[in-house]
């Protein structure tokens, strides 16, 4: 074995066992003895000093030493030279325990360390204040509160919808660069030279009188003309869509975004699909929402009645009648 395929076994190996070392005893602790305590053993660092560390440096050494595990198990593989020239070395045995070791809690301390950054505390006021990131800006650098816009950018202009002849599309041409592409793209080139829509704080400051006459020109089109235009121009813009069209739109579509279910009373119905896609675990729907009473006899079964006990129950006007279930 080379000096860096020891290093490497030296190292590697030894922080992923503290890993899982780790990982078990934090399970072992939170569930025998609640979370108040497993919080304690995450911020004090004391049990990695002692029980998985000595635990590791024992069956480390004997792994190592020349009757250890690793010899019979490389000798029975066919690796015997292995065996002989490294663990079964006895002059090796006391480092590497002692740079296993430090190695284990090395490992061992990550995952506690990662642990107790664990804590995740969301609040649903706090989300919304940090949505209202542009509004507060705008308040906290102008003093005045904001008001409704639309669907018009705060700090930037033209960033916001614009109407075709068939609906809406958003355009985000708010830099010196893309706002110039964009009114040359309209026939509107003479727009920059305006005293009122040069540098874009004069925009956002004549934002309607900019609309009004950017609208001239986009109402006379299709959505799908201003867009094919926009992006042969690289300029960022797309389609409001409708719900019929946002359902129907192809990324909709190839990501299962729109589902079809079986429903016991309604029969086949469309749902909505997980938007979040997991590659080893993805999210599956496994039936439509439950009628009243789908599932009592599964949760009272589940809490150690049986048939009879159910069908009791249902006789004495306790229980409504069973009902069918959902499926896919």
């Amino acid at each position: 074995m080379s000096d860096s395929d020891l290093i490497v076994s030296m190292t590697i190996i030894p922080v992923a066992i503290g890993v899982v070392l780790a990982s078990l005893l934090f399970d072992y602790i939170r569930d025998q003895f609640g979370e108040r305590l497993s919080n304690l053993f995450r911020a004090g660092f004391y049990l990695p000093q002692i029980l998985p560390i000595t635990t590791a440096g024992v069956l480390w050494g004997w792994i190592l030493s020349p009757l250890g595990v690793a010899n019979i198990v490389l000798k029975a593989i066919g690796l015997a030279p292995l065996a002989q020239n490294w663990i079964g070395d006895a002059t090796w045995a006391l480092p590497s325990v002692s740079l296993m070791i430090v190695w284990i809690q090395v490992g061992y301390c990550l995952v506690v360390f990662m642990a107790g950054l664990s804590r995740i505390d969301p609040s649903l006021y706090e989300a919304a204040l940090a949505l209202s990131a542009w509004e507060a800006t705008e308040y906290w650098y102008t003093g005045q509160i904001p008001r409704r816009l639309g669907t018009a950018h705060r700090l930037n202009a033209p960033y916001q919808a614009f109407r075709a002849s068939d609906g809406h599309f958003t355009v985000g041409a708010a830099n010196e660069k893309l706002w110039p592409m964009f009114a040359k793209l309209l026939g509107l080139e003479h727009l920059t030279a305006d005293p009122r829509f040069k540098g874009v704080g004069n925009r956002v400051k004549n934002r309607a009188a900019l609309e009004a006459e950017l609208e001239k020109v986009t109402s006379t089109e299709t959505r799908a003309h201003w867009l094919a235009k926009c992006e042969a121009a690289g300029i960022p813009a797309g389609p409001i869509y409708t719900v019929p069209e946002a359902h129907a739109d192809a990324h909709a579509q190839s990501r299962r975004m729109v589902e079809t279910l079986e429903h016991p009373q309604a029969g086949r119905v469309k749902t909505l699909g997980n938007p979040v896609k997991l590659s080893r675990s993805p999210a599956v729907l496994r039936s439509a929402a439950p009628v009243l009473g789908a599932d009592t006899d599964a949760v009272l079964a589940g809490l150690g009645y049986s048939a009879g006990d159910i069908a009791g129950l249902r006789a004495r006007k306790v229980l409504g009648e069973a009902q069918p279930k959902a499926s896919r």
